[in-house]
């Protein structure tokens, strides 16, 4: 596993670090404080944690999307598709979706363009497809609630998660090359996560390297806010009492 290091603010990177495992580049977007390191063993780690240097050190932090997309509350679709998924001429604003990748099938002809950082059979379409489904569609698929906007959205589908996690700055790096890519989408949707909390418990490097790629690029960066793991599992439309969780 990769190491996220991260040195005070008086702090040069030492010498010495290149002899205690592989360096990686951090994303430009990150600050010139944070480097990643592939260690060459067990034994090193002490030695990294003795530099002076070296403000914070830990696991690099990993990134997916759920593995289970289960209902909860909410009706199957049946054969009877909403119009938004089955017109032949999309229209609306583009969305990117930084996600598994976009099955083709029904939101084939939404899809303006697609940047493709994994390939079967290290892909499950299963996620980003049903994220695209709702951008598409949302209002359509949520039984026409007006909570959901009924416009709809054309797609750029950056697969960018594999079947297993990537490292926060694989990642980064994936995400800053999309967003140069596709100059054209002002607004990304970004629903993945860690399953560890941020650690120490702050607004941490990749939150702020989302910030400046924002104010870069001029883009919106939309970031999920989590997701139930276990029971309850929370239902549509959610009942009150699960808003503070």
């Amino acid at each position: 596993r990769r190491l996220r290091v991260e040195l005070f603010p008086w702090a040069q990177l030492p010498p010495e670090i290149v002899e205690l495992g592989r360096l990686e580049s951090p994303a430009h977007s990150l600050t010139n404080r944070v480097f990643y390191l592939a260690p060459d063993g067990l034994e090193d780690l002490n030695a990294l944690a003795a530099l002076p240097e070296i403000r914070h050190l830990q696991l690099a932090p990993q990134y997916a999307t759920p593995k289970e997309i289960l209902p909860q509350g909410f009706l199957p679709l049946n054969e009877q598709l909403p119009h938004q998924l089955t017109s032949s001429f999309p229209s609306g604003p583009l969305v990117g979706v930084i996600d598994s990748g976009i099955g083709s099938g029904l939101l084939t002809a939404h899809v303006a363009a697609s940047t493709l950082y994994e390939i079967p059979p290290d892909t499950d379409l299963v996620h980003g497809t049903f994220v695209g489904g709702l951008i598409v569609g949302a209002h359509a698929l949520n039984g026409g609630d007006d909570r959901f906007p009924s416009e709809s959205c054309r797609l750029v589908d950056v697969a960018a998660l594999p079947n297993a996690a990537v490292d926060e700055n694989v990642l980064l790096l994936r995400i800053e090359d999309a967003v140069a890519r596709h100059p054209d989408v002002r607004v990304w949707n970004c629903s993945f996560a860690a399953n560890a909390p941020n650690n120490p418990a702050q607004f941490g490097p990749f939150a702020a390297a989302l910030d400046q790629l924002s104010d870069e690029r001029d883009v919106l960066f939309v970031i999920a806010a989590g997701n139930y793991v276990g029971v309850p599992a929370r239902n549509w439309p959610a009942i009150p009492s699960h808003y503070p969780n």
